[in-house]
């Protein structure tokens, strides 16, 4: 993977929560663990076709499980400079 960037607080609108939950059985407690600060999440830029410009972060929970997620900056602008992310999906590796 990349880079370090600094994961300061991640979000999820109640949707995507939802989705992960129901379809890959992680919660947004679980994916924080693995990749908010202070965790050491390796994270890349990623300009997916379908999905378009996003970040991806895998990181490793306490129980020693890997995670992988997409996010986007808050504000989008700040780029990796961001200290607020919010989740667009995520799933256990």
């Amino acid at each position: 993977m990349g880079t370090s960037v600094y994961l300061g607080l991640i979000t999820a609108d109640p949707g995507i929560e939802a989705k992960i939950q129901e379809k890959h059985h992680i919660t947004l407690a679980e994916v924080r663990e693995a990749l908010q600060w202070p965790a050491q999440a390796q994270t890349v830029e990623e300009d997916d076709p379908e999905h378009g410009h996003r970040w991806v972060a895998v990181g490793q929970s306490a129980g020693d499980r890997l995670v992988i997620a997409w996010l986007l900056p808050l504000p989008p602008y700040m780029g990796s400079l961001a200290d607020t992310w919010t989740l667009k999906s995520a799933r256990w590796l």
